[in-house]
């Protein structure tokens, strides 16, 4: 079973890559991909930033979208585990 960021998955659903945002806001790719890989508890604001303003989002609508994929992906882990 392969295991995807959250992160990831959400920046493939906006349809734009680590690339993008580091080349965007002056970040290095490898640095990027570092941030892609962590867990989504340990993304600073620096980040959030970075990834909204390529997104052209509010900061506050890019950390209430990932908070919502967070949720319901930790909902759906909690129904498998009890099935």
């Amino acid at each position: 079973m392969c295991i995807v960021s959250l992160l990831k998955e959400y920046l493939d659903s906006n349809n734009i890559t680590g690339y993008r945002i580091a080349k965007d806001n002056n970040i290095t790719q490898s640095t990027m991909t570092r941030v892609i890989n962590r867990d989504l508890d340990n993304l600073s604001f620096k980040y959030l930033k970075a990834i909204a303003i390529s997104l052209e989002k509010d900061i506050g609508t890019v950390a209430k979208e990932l908070n919502s994929l967070q949720n319901k992906t930790v909902r759906n882990y909690e129904v498998q585990q009890k099935s």
